[in-house]
C-alpha cells in the first residue's frame, strides 16, 4: 500500500522551502537490520530520481508488528 500526499506543509530543520519527505513503513514479522538499509538507500534513491528530493531531507521510520489482519482473519 502507499499512500502520497503532494502540497503538503513540511518542515525540516527549520526550513520548509525545499522538497522533503518522511516515509512510514510498516513490516510484518521481526526485524532484519540489512533488509532495513537496503530498503532505506532504494527509497532514497527512488524519491530522490523521481520526485527531485535529496537524501538529506529524508526521513524513514519503520514499525514492525505480529499482529495484522487481511480478509477477515489474522495472519
Amino acid at each position: 500500500m502507499i499512500d502520497l500526499a503532494d502540497e503538503q506543509n513540511m518542515y525540516f530543520r527549520g526550513e520548509g522551502q525545499e522538497p522533503t519527505a518522511f516515509i512510514a513503513v510498516n513490516i510484518y514479522g521481526d526485524p532484519n537490520q540489512g533488509a532495513f538499509e537496503k530498503l532505506t538507500a532504494e527509497l532514497t534513491k527512488i524519491y530522490g530520481e523521481v520526485l527531485g528530493i535529496a537524501p538529506d531531507r529524508i526521513y524513514v521510520k519503520y514499525s514492525t508488528t505480529h499482529d495484522w489482519g487481511w480478509n477477515g482473519n489474522n495472519f
